[in-house]
Formats: C-alpha cells, sequence, structure tokens
C-alpha cells in the first residue's frame, strides 16, 4: 500500500489545475494579440490603398477649304467651309484633320491612321442603294509611338483634286446612262492603343471622321460628318492583388499561421479535457457498478479533522481493507465528473482514495493513452 500525505495530493492537484488554467489564459491572450495585428496589416495590406482610374478622351475637329479656279468673278482664290460651291469653279478641296488624345496618367502611346477616298454612285435618289464603289488610300498607314505621355495631338491635311473624282463618275454615269446620287467620301481612320502598368487593360480605340462631297451636282454643299471622334471613358483598376502591399501580405500570412498554432493548441487543451473527464466518468461508473455491495453513498463529507489521514493509490486498496476489515467504503462525489472521495474509517485512521479527473489529464495526453 502506497500512502500519500493528503497536504502534497492538494498541493498536487492545485497545481495541475493551475497551470491547465494558466495555458488556456495564455493561449488566449496570444490569440487575442495575433488576431488583432493580424486585422491591423489586413487593413493596410488590402485596404487602405485606394482604387486607381485611368482617364482618357479623344477628340477631333475637321475643317476644310476650297480653292477656287481662276476666273474672273471671285476676288479671293478660296472660300471658307459652310458654303454651296460651283463645281465647275473647283480647283481643290483642302481638308484638314485636328485629332487630339489626353489622359490622366502617363501612358505608352501608339496610333496607327490612313485616310481613305470612297467613291459611291448610288441608285436613282435612294442613298442605300449602292450601284458602284471604290476605295482607296489617299494616305497610306502611318505609325505613331511615344512613351510615358498624358497627351498627344497631330493635324493632318491634305489636298484632294476635285476634278480627278468628278470626271470619273461622269464618265461611269455617262457609260450607264445613269441619273444617279454621287459622292466622295474623305475618311480618317485611327486606331489608338495605350498601356500603363498599374492596370491590367489597356486602352483600344477604333475611330473615324468623315467629310462627304457631292459629285456630278452643279452646286455642292460639303458635309463634316456628326459623327466625328469625341469618346471619353476610363479604366479602373479594382484588382485587389494590384493593390496588395507584399510586406503587409508576408506579415499577415505569419500572423495566420500564429493564430491557427494557438488555436490547435486551445483545442488540444480542451480535448485532453474531454477525454479526462470521460475517462474520469468510466472510471467512477465501473467503481460503483463492480462495488456495489461494499460501497455506501453518503450526502456529506467527513470530518478529516478527528482522524489520521492515510491516502492511497488505488481503489484496489480500499477494497483490500474492506475485505481484511469487514468495513463498508464511503463514497462521497464532491463535483461531478470532476472529484470524490471513498474512504475507509478505522478507528482513528482513515483511509481515503481520491478520484480526480486531473490524474486522467496527464494520462490522456502523454503516450499511454489508448
Amino acid at each position: 500500500m502506497k500512502i500519500f500525505s493528503s497536504s502534497k495530493l492538494k498541493e498536487y492537484n492545485r497545481s495541475v489545475s493551475s497551470k491547465k488554467t494558466f495555458q488556456i489564459i495564455y493561449y488566449l491572450c496570444l490569440l487575442g494579440i495575433f488576431s488583432c495585428l493580424l486585422l491591423i496589416f489586413f487593413i493596410k495590406a488590402f485596404i487602405t490603398k485606394p482604387t486607381t482610374t485611368l482617364s482618357y478622351k479623344e477628340v477631333s475637329s475637321t475643317d476644310y477649304n476650297v480653292k477656287l479656279k481662276p476666273n474672273e468673278y471671285y476676288e479671293v482664290d478660296r472660300l471658307p467651309s459652310g458654303m454651296d460651291y460651283i463645281a465647275s469653279l473647283i480647283d481643290s478641296i483642302n481638308i484638314n484633320f485636328n485629332y487630339t488624345f489626353t489622359t490622366n496618367k502617363d501612358i505608352d502611346y501608339d496610333a496607327t491612321y490612313y485616310i481613305e477616298a470612297i467613291t459611291r454612285v448610288y441608285g436613282k435618289d435612294d442613298k442605300n442603294t449602292i450601284l458602284y464603289e471604290k476605295k482607296e488610300n489617299i494616305v497610306d498607314e502611318q505609325k505613331i509611338s511615344k512613351k510615358d505621355i498624358m497627351a498627344n495631338n497631330f493635324v493632318k491635311e491634305i489636298s484632294l483634286n476635285y476634278d480627278r473624282f468628278n470626271n470619273f463618275v461622269k464618265s461611269f454615269k455617262t457609260s450607264y446612262g445613269l441619273n444617279s446620287v454621287s459622292d466622295v467620301t474623305i475618311v480618317l481612320h485611327i486606331k489608338t492603343h495605350g498601356v500603363n502598368d498599374e492596370f491590367s487593360d489597356s486602352i483600344d480605340l477604333d475611330s473615324i471622321a468623315l467629310v462627304v462631297i457631292p459629285l456630278t451636282e452643279q452646286t455642292i454643299n460639303i458635309t463634316i460628318d456628326s459623327k466625328n471622334i469625341n469618346n471619353s471613358s476610363s479604366i479602373i483598376d479594382n484588382s485587389i492583388w494590384r493593390n496588395v502591399n507584399p510586406i503587409y501580405l508576408m506579415i499577415v500570412i505569419l500572423f495566420s499561421v500564429a493564430d491557427i498554432y494557438v488555436i490547435v493548441c486551445l483545442i488540444k487543451i480542451f480535448i485532453r479535457a474531454i477525454k479526462s473527464r470521460s475517462k474520469y466518468d468510466r472510471t467512477l461508473n465501473k467503481i460503483l457498478k463492480d462495488y456495489d455491495s461494499i460501497i455506501v453513498n453518503v450526502e456529506n463529507s467527513v470530518d478529516e479533522e478527528n482522524y489520521e489521514i492515510i491516502n492511497v493509490s488505488s481503489f484496489e486498496e480500499l477494497r483490500d481493507l474492506h475485505d481484511n476489515l469487514g468495513i463498508p467504503i464511503l463514497f462521497n462525489n464532491i463535483t461531478p465528473s470532476k472529484l470524490s472521495y471513498f474512504t475507509v474509517i478505522n478507528d482513528n485512521l482513515l483511509y481515503k482514495y481520491t478520484l480526480d479527473a486531473t490524474h486522467f489529464s496527464k494520462v490522456v495526453g502523454g503516450k499511454n493513452e489508448k
């Protein structure tokens, strides 16, 4: 029979309980600190950087003047835009395309443009029916490339030989006996591509500006198409990964791992506590079932001050005492699922077996757990 002093046993029980409480408080404090730091650096990494916008605008304006053939009626050799013109007096039409592109941030800018003349002969009084169409470049494709700019402007002026187009269509209509409408449309085609490294999307535009010149008429009125270029838009870069601060992101990852580690430690502590309590209940139930005939359940604790306390290490030792002395074993359930006492009293000696859940937690957490 192993004998322990009552004071040492109580001191041991308090030590085990205090250690477990300290561990829980310690890990909860760590979890709180790590979680607060995680939240702070998460906000710094993902939220504090504002959304970036790349705004852009393109506009064009088109103007022209008409150069006249020598004549005895007009005192000037050129007429401004917006008039009606006698076709037989037109020598050339000078068209001016002015194109401007602007952004709110520097971009790498690339553009290509060309100017095309489209000659058409329509059905009689019906421009929806095209009898003849001919396309030709009067300015071949040109390229513009500039780095880190916020604006680009170019002006392109062309001189159109009116008689060349007018006489060609006259010959065509005479050959086939046509009496229909015809014109030549001068088209500026421009494609724009812009890139800024802060944005995943690029600026890509395909725009046109038109001037329509009637042919084979006695008088003409030149039209600048209302669809001239006037576009504006923006690109919003709300990609979270582009807004992430990489240093703060690493700190967030580290604190996330630390939080997970602390949570795992707390889970282990609680699992051990649950298992130890379960082990305690199984042990107590087995004792009460197997030795029901020799155990007396008492509600009040024995006044231990009147006895010399002898702590025994197992219930079997109390059973041996019962067998030798014929004295019943007293059972007192101090704290359900946590602590109970079994005692045998013989004269002034009190033999005591303590069933304590804290005893099982050490076994559950160690190598002896099954």
